[in-house]
């Protein structure tokens, strides 16, 4: 229980700090658990501005990908829906046999 409280107290620290971070800046910070933080480096790892061109290309495979797969989807969504009204059409004007005669 005290592993708990512990963990949701780190939690709600790092969300309030992530909701106060205005700009695109993100800082990770790795530490073995046995150092001490005020011993611990620090390095900065700088990011290009733009992505390169092997990025775009890939990223634009990537989402023409997940376009036709959720257009995919979509068009299998319609034909169950289709079949559904149809099936539930068919079925509401059939004539049920009673209870048997005894």
């Amino acid at each position: 229980m005290r592993y708990l409280a512990a963990g949701l107290f780190v939690v709600v620290l790092a969300a309030g700090t992530a909701q106060a971070q205005e700009d695109d800046e993100v800082t990770i910070r790795v530490i073995p658990p046995d150092m001490e933080l005020p011993e611990a480096v620090t390095r900065e790892i700088v990011l290009p501005e733009t992505a390169s061109d092997q990025a775009r290309e890939s990223a634009a495979f990537g989402l023409d990908t997940a376009n036709q797969a959720r257009e995919r989807r979509e068009g299998f969504g319609r034909d169950v829906a289709a079949e559904a009204r149809e099936n539930r059409e068919r079925f509401r004007n059939i004539e049920r046999p009673g209870p048997p005669n005894q």
